[in-house]
């Protein structure tokens, strides 16, 4: 196989502008993009005017679809290309893990950029202590009790995701475990135009808010200090 490089490109998590511009060099040099979903890729391409072959990968699909990729990046001679995901970054909470397992063990050049996360700012607002911290991906109805029973025995902060949806009841849950006095930080649609951080007890925000529809991703942040 010849010398290929494939490149980690983050993306925007809300505003279209949050991408370096060393980022859209690479998309640009990238002879095939990989993505989670093409329509909303497209919509990223086409504000920065890039027109590139894509190839659709995602949790769906991720275990058939690698033998696929690879076969086409050597039947079509690519020596440069990109991983993307829909919003920050592949295999955090995303597809992406299994294809650059592969691409070390078939010694492919990888580079991962640096940018968009909701990880890190959620994090740095909160104003709890980050020198060291935890991050348990997302809450989902299965394992939602046994993440926080496992937050109560953390001495560190811990950062997670989770689905509007769910909101009120992860509330719920939260004050069961934890307390109804815990403090925690909820940052939703980070860099959206309806950006928001909701900070207080647990309690507290469950009283404010458990008669709102809420929309839009959420990043909860819990100080176990």
């Amino acid at each position: 196989m010849n010398k290929i490089i494939s490149y980690i490109i983050p993306t925007p998590i809300g505003n279209l502008k949050d991408i370096s511009y060393r980022s859209i060099q690479k998309l640009n040099d990238s002879q095939l993009i990989i993505v989670e979903n093409i329509n909303r890729t497209l919509k990223l391409l086409t504000y920065y005017n890039i027109k590139k072959k894509m190839i659709k990968y995602n949790k769906i699909n991720e275990h058939n679809k690698i033998n696929n990729i690879i076969k086409y990046i050597k039947k079509n001679n690519i020596n440069t290309f990109s991983l993307l995901t829909d919003a920050g970054y592949p295999s955090i909470s995303d597809p992406g893990y299994l294809l650059i397992k592969k691409l070390i063990k078939l010694k492919i050049t990888i580079e991962c950029l640096p940018g968009s996360n909701s990880i890190l700012p959620s994090l740095i607002v909160s104003g709890f202590p980050i020198n060291e911290f935890t991050f348990i991906g997302y809450l989902t109805k299965k394992n939602i009790k046994n993440k926080i029973y496992n937050i109560k025995k953390e001495n560190r902060t811990i950062v997670f995701f989770d689905s509007p949806h769910r909101f009120i009841n992860t509330l719920r849950v939260l004050i069961k475990i934890l307390g109804e006095n815990k403090k925690i930080v909820i940052y939703k649609e980070i860099s959206k135009l309806h950006e928001t951080i909701i900070r207080g007890s647990i309690k507290k925000i469950y009283n404010k808010y458990k008669s709102f529809n809420i929309k839009g991703e959420l990043t909860y942040v819990i100080n176990n200090k």
